[in-house]
């Protein structure tokens, strides 16, 4: 099983959240979001940068299944590149976590989606964890997959 989640992290210094938060207009699943003079409870001090981590609002993608996924984020990027300079972005990366439970061979976008992401000046950060059938199991219930769905995927596993 080999599972793919892309979130979009947006940062900037004077980075206006709640605007941008406004302007988008499509499904998104935000899981993380603080403006610059908001209090971070760790330091007790201002964040002094805007943050927001932005994901597909249902998906994951899975075992090899991934091309529309990528190209869902690839697509908001380039929807929204305006309205996230005009709100003070500043910075932009497609965080990529791998989850796998055998070998891992994966090309994480080819160089035509690479290319459109070059073009926004994107980083992208990776993060790989191994796991067993089990655990990725439990990850798909808490990301919203039904079991019926969870087991036509592990049907030839």
């Amino acid at each position: 099983m080999l599972i793919i989640q892309l979130t979009i992290n947006l940062y900037g210094n004077q980075f206006c959240v709640h605007d941008l938060i406004n302007i988008i207009k499509d499904p998104v699943k935000i899981i993380a979001f603080h403006e610059p003079t908001d209090i971070n409870p760790l330091i007790k001090q201002k964040y002094d940068f805007g943050h927001i981590a932005i994901q597909h609002p249902t998906q994951l993608g899975i075992n090899y299944q991934f091309n529309e996924y990528y190209l869902w984020h690839i697509n908001f990027i380039e929807n929204y590149y305006i309205s996230f300079q005009i709100n003070g972005v500043e910075e932009i990366n497609v965080f990529i976590k791998v989850y796998y439970s055998k070998e891992c061979n994966i090309e994480i976008f080819d160089n035509q989606l690479i290319k459109r992401l070059a073009e926004y000046n994107v980083s992208i950060p990776l993060s790989a964890h191994k796991m067993t059938n089990e655990q990725i199991k439990i990850f798909l219930i808490s990301n919203g997959y039904s079991p019926l769905m969870i087991e036509q995927l592990f049907k030839y596993e």
